[in-house]
């Protein structure tokens, strides 16, 4: 797909996988590779990551636990384990001729006697049983336990390379991988899990600018952009309130009927010499 479609896009790390893949299908070719990568490899249940980075050229592979960056706070966490716990996948899928096969079950029976059956199904056209079979083990091992995860950052921080945050990244060299928030007390993931500490998080996306990065994960949502945005206006100083002149009330003498003669006075007509005059009522502008 890389040489077929992609002509101004270079091969650079490509890490072979044996498991069987999706037959090429008719969306684009950047969707058919995140099918693919979407798989794993059907063995070791750890995630795998496709890129293309600055030198433009394409990258895929697992995703190393080892840390590429730290962060001294600015990461949002939630702790949403009912909503993100499956312990139940069914993925409903057709073979390579388009033919529908029995479905793929997952489950993990501790977490359903725990937490009660929690179901997800999932849909797939043209692949084969292994890629559909890798599929519901690979989401089901992702979502078995509740856990917090991160969200990502609503705006710039900085990333270091080394735990003792010292030296500081330029933001232009950030790259997608494992990082780990340094202000969180070090703790063990709370079950099996593929990373090797509870203050790692997975980043899928980097977004660099001249005051820092912003760090996404496949838990970021627009939403969580716009709280985060919030969050950071209402924590700024508030500017001196202008003074505001206060409108002034303009007296308006209203009209008169009486009897023949006499004139007008400031404002109000009347009709009638000697006639009696209103007093004058004060009308909002």
């Amino acid at each position: 797909m890389r040489a077929a479609d992609c002509e101004f896009i270079q091969s650079g790390r490509l890490t072979a996988n044996t498991l069987q893949c999706y037959q090429l299908g008719t969306d684009k070719c950047w969707d058919e590779m995140l099918k693919v990568t979407e798989l794993g490899d059907g063995a070791t249940f750890k995630p795998w990551q496709l890129g293309v980075y600055q030198d433009r050229r394409l990258y895929y592979g697992p995703v190393s636990n080892t840390p590429v960056g730290y962060v001294r706070g600015g990461v949002r966490w939630r702790v949403d384990g009912m909503n993100d716990l499956i312990n139940y996948v069914i993925v409903r899928y057709t073979d390579e001729a388009g033919a529908a096969q029995a479905d793929i079950v997952a489950s993990r029976p501790e977490s359903i006697a725990k937490y009660g059956q929690r179901e997800m199904r999932l849909e797939r056209t043209y692949i084969p049983t292994a890629s559909a079979t890798a599929l519901a083990r690979q989401y089901m091992y992702d979502h078995q336990w509740p856990k917090m995860r991160a969200v990502g950052c609503g705006r710039d921080i900085q990333v270091y390379d080394a735990i003792g945050c010292n030296n500081a990244k330029a933001p232009w060299i950030v790259q997608p991988g494992v990082y780990r928030d340094v202000t969180l007390p070090p703790f063990g993931v709370p079950y099996v899990d593929w990373l090797a500490s509870g203050q790692d998080f997975l980043v899928d996306e980097v977004v660099a600018s001249e005051k820092g990065v912003q760090l996404r994960t496949s838990k970021w949502e627009e939403i969580d952009a716009m709280d985060a945005y919030y969050e950071y206006v209402s924590d700024l100083p508030d500017e001196p309130k202008k003074r505001r002149k206060k409108k002034k009330r303009r007296a308006v003498a209203t009209s008169t009927t009486g009897g023949s003669g006499g004139g007008s006075d400031s404002g109000s007509g009347s009709t009638g010499g000697g006639g009696n005059r209103e007093r004058p009522k004060d009308l909002p502008i």
